[in-house]
């Protein structure tokens, strides 16, 4: 239930709760009622718990980290700054994961293969 609310899962809400709501038969309006009234509370307590939970777990180290976030923000935009314009010259950032291994000059290029001269997609026939 997380996933709605998500930009995609969001979206796709209202047709995921009326599937959950009207089920494979086509209820009465009460019992249509009573299963959307039923989503609705699991899915509050679910939120409910889940960041509650996430809340207590996160609290204690919050108060350390937010005498030091605006620092933070501050390297971590000069950091942002410099990876843009070290792509803006062309370069490329280093990938992490990498062996390590230099790469063979112009391995990764494709040749392209010409087609044979008598090859001519227009004149091609695809009846049978």
């Amino acid at each position: 239930m997380l996933a709605a609310v998500n930009p995609c899962g969001f979206a796709l809400l209202p047709a995921y709760l009326s599937l959950l709501v009207l089920g494979d038969d086509t209820p009465s309006r009460t019992v249509a009622v009573g299963r959307a009234l039923i989503a609705t509370a699991a899915m509050t307590a679910g939120f409910a718990a889940l960041f509650g939970v996430f809340g207590l777990a996160v609290q204690p180290v919050a108060g350390q980290v937010q005498e030091h976030l605006p620092w933070f923000t501050i390297a971590f935009g000069l950091l942002m700054a410099v990876a843009g314009a070290w792509l803006l010259t062309g370069r490329q950032l280093p990938a992490c994961g990498t062996s390590g291994r230099r790469q063979v000059r112009g391995a990764g290029r494709r040749r392209a293969r010409r087609r044979p001269q008598s090859w001519q997609p227009w004149r091609t026939s695809f009846r049978t």
